[in-house]
């Protein structure tokens, strides 16, 4: 008795039965899937951290601001305090100016490289972030 051969173009049952074989298909969906949900889930965290960097440039800003209108620190402490109220991970690479000119401005400027405003590095995101904070210098204690 002479068996069937089976080629890779033979239409026996052998190629039914992997036509209707499932078994590791979901692998297979779930393998290509998963780049694109690690890639989409990774700039969600990357813009988040781009928002909570710019909010805190922001607050420290206005807090140093504030403190050089009242003439409450000179410029360089109002340079030292918007340092120290930025996140960890962008004051090493910030660049704060704080101005109180003769036009009766107190000015802070901050600047932060985006590559180091977040934390994840795996989506680039090219520019910087900026904050330019100005207020009215105001007399305290009348004179």
């Amino acid at each position: 008795m002479r068996g069937r051969r089976f080629t890779s173009t033979a239409r026996g049952p052998l190629m039914a039965a992997l036509r209707r074989d499932r078994r590791g298909a979901a692998a297979a969906e779930f393998a290509l899937i998963v780049p694109l949900l690690a890639l989409f889930l990774f700039a969600i965290i990357q813009f988040g951290l781009l928002l909570f960097t710019y909010g805190s440039m922001l607050n420290s800003a206005r807090t140093a601001a504030r403190d050089l209108a009242f003439g409450l620190s000179s410029e360089a402490d109002a340079q030292a305090s918007a340092e120290a109220l930025l996140v960890p991970w962008a004051a090493g690479a910030a660049t704060i100016t704080a101005d109180a000119d003769d036009s009766g401005l107190a000015r802070v400027q901050i600047s932060v490289p985006s590559a180091t405003a977040g934390i994840v590095r795996f989506v680039p995101v090219p520019g910087t972030l900026d904050v330019d904070v100005a207020m009215p210098r105001i007399a305290v204690g009348g004179a």
